[in-house]
């Protein structure tokens, strides 16, 4: 009579937690590298569209924001990504801008049903100005950059 053996298995569990935490991190580490890598592309494209306010647009979470800089003023309007409005009842932020050596951080605060505004005398938009901007909607902080290219 032929016996067959099955295959001896580690019994260790620490091999087996630690092959399942190693399994969840890679997954992890790829979903992280295809989101950024998402939002960067998607950034490429809205690059070449203006929003409805005339405003460069980025993506930033599950947002649209788009920026418009004017003499003393700055204005943010936030969408979702089918550019609907979305509330900023109840919403906060800073925008840094960065002309040369000139650094101006402005408080942002609501201003209408979708935007929100900062003032400062200091505020002028030019070619390779950078705004960073930081927003806390309701559950959620989001962050990005603008570059403006105004010849």
């Amino acid at each position: 009579m032929l016996h067959l053996r099955r295959p001896v298995r580690s019994r260790s569990t620490h091999h087996g937690r630690a092959g399942a935490f190693l399994r969840v991190a890679l997954v992890a580490a790829a979903t992280n590298t295809f989101a950024a890598s998402a939002g960067a592309h998607q950034n490429e494209e809205l690059a070449g569209i203006r929003g409805d306010h005339g405003g460069m647009l980025r993506a930033a979470g599950a947002y649209h924001l788009e920026l418009v800089l004017s003499d003393g003023e700055l204005r943010v309007w936030v969408t979702d990504h089918d550019m609907v409005a979305q509330p900023t009842a109840g919403a906060s932020g800073s925008a840094t801008v960065l002309a040369g050596a000139e650094k101006i951080v402005v408080k942002l605060t609501p201003d209408g049903s979708n935007g929100l505004v900062g003032k400062n005398p200091g505020l002028r938009n030019g070619r390779d100005v950078r705004v960073i901007l930081h927003l806390a909607m309701p559950g959620t902080s989001l962050q990005t950059n603008f570059v403006m290219n105004r010849h």
